[in-house]
Order: C-alpha cells, then sequence, then structure tokens
C-alpha cells in the first residue's frame, strides 16, 4: 500500500488528489496539510512513502521542504507539483533532493503513474516539462535571462504585479504582509537594475513569465515612489 502526503494551499485541490488517491486501489491517503512548514514537520513525526509537495509556498518554497524532508529521512520520496508560471529546471528541483517533478493540473493517469514509478525508488519527470525545458534552452540559448537572479517567491510576486494585481491582495494571496511584498518589489528593482512596475512588466513579458492577455491595465503599486519619476 503506497501512502501519500498532500502539501498545498488549496483545500479543493487537497480534496480532488485525495478523493483519486482513495479511489486506486494499492494507494492510500497518510495525511494533507496546506503549507510547507506543516508538511516538514509531518514528515519528521510521520511516514508516507511519497509527499506531494507544491512548489510555489510563500516563505517556505517547496524545494526548500523537499531539502528539509529529505536530509530528515531517506523513506519519504518527495514530488514537486509545478505550474506553468512556477516552471524551473528540473536539475534545480532534482538537486533538491525531490524524485519527481510535474504539473499541478497532470491528468489522473499520469499522477498515479508517477507516484508508482517514485514510491518503487525510481525518478520521474513528466514528458511535458521535460519537452518544455529542452525547448526554451534551445530558444534562449544564447540569451542571458535576467529573472534568472530572482529567487521563487520574488518570481511569484513579479508574476502578480506584471498582472497588475495590487500589493494588498498579493499580500493575501501569499500570507505575508504588505510590507514584506514591498520588501520583495523592491528587491526585485534592485537585482533586475530596473526603478519601477512598468519596466518589471515589460521584462516579465519578454522573458515569458507572463502572457500579454494576462496583463490588466496597469495602475502603480501602493507605497510605490521610484514608479513616479
Amino acid at each position: 500500500m503506497i501512502s501519500v502526503l498532500v502539501a498545498n494551499t488549496n483545500e479543493f485541490y487537497r480534496a480532488g488528489i485525495g478523493a483519486i488517491i482513495t479511489a486506486t486501489q494499492g494507494m492510500k491517503i497518510a495525511g494533507e496539510v496546506r503549507d510547507s512548514a506543516t508538511a516538514v514537520r509531518w514528515c519528521r513525526d510521520n511516514h508516507a512513502d511519497v509527499a506531494l509537495i507544491d512548489i510555489g509556498f510563500p516563505v517556505m518554497s517547496g524545494l526548500d521542504a523537499a531539502k528539509k524532508i529529505t536530509r530528515y529521512t531517506s523513506e519519504t520520496k518527495v514530488v514537486i507539483l509545478t505550474d506553468e508560471h512556477s516552471l524551473i529546471s528540473p536539475y534545480k528541483v532534482m538537486n533538491s533532493g525531490a524524485a519527481g517533478y510535474l504539473y499541478q493540473n497532470s491528468d489522473s493517469e499520469d499522477l498515479l503513474h508517477a507516484i508508482r514509478i517514485i514510491s518503487r525508488g525510481q525518478r520521474y519527470v513528466a514528458p511535458d516539462i521535460a519537452q518544455q525545458t529542452i525547448l526554451d534552452t534551445r530558444l534562449h540559448a544564447h540569451d542571458s535571462n535576467p529573472l534568472d537572479k530572482l529567487s521563487h517567491q520574488e518570481r511569484q510576486v513579479m508574476v502578480m504585479i506584471a498582472q497588475g494585481i495590487k500589493v494588498t491582495q498579493i499580500a493575501d494571496k501569499m500570507c505575508l504582509s504588505s510590507k514584506t511584498v514591498n520588501s520583495y518589489r523592491y528587491r526585485i528593482f534592485n537585482k533586475l537594475n530596473i526603478d519601477g512596475d512598468i519596466k518589471l512588466t515589460h521584462l516579465a513579458l519578454r522573458y515569458g513569465l507572463i502572457h500579454i492577455d494576462s496583463v490588466v491595465p496597469f495602475v502603480p503599486a501602493e507605497g510605490s515612489r521610484r514608479d513616479r519619476r
């Protein structure tokens, strides 16, 4: 019986994955948690053969959680779940100690297939992620990407700012204070050598972090003086 821990902020996602696994012969849900820190603590005190962990947790990312979990135990195999906005190199994912990497919206057959493979001690990268990574590498082989300087959390903030989401709303989504989100903003500005959200949005579009149809009419974020230059 393969036991599975599900770590995701979305209650409905956890319930959906739980239903799929519970209905599958030879698998069971060992636990459900809503954040990465709780997932790490859970794995210290409990056992699961496979832990499905969202890459996009605020504060402690899924990759950081994978490093901590695999440091504590080799018995729990970590699978990192991502979306198209948070896609990073499979090498970085596997280097964190994770054994698997696939999209959150993978169909149930792909997810169950990955769980079975990983529970047997093998590694698994979803073919569509591997293919996209190869394509991106070819397209940008001679083009250095300044966004590589950003941490996962900074990329999350950058995506939402570029989509026109207000700082207060970003703070709510990431369970952070507005002050912390603004700190991320100015850190992004410094790393990318830019002076406002308009230039940030241009870079996000240029390097494929967002698509043009996801951008709403631009309104400067609260607390920004640098945007008024």
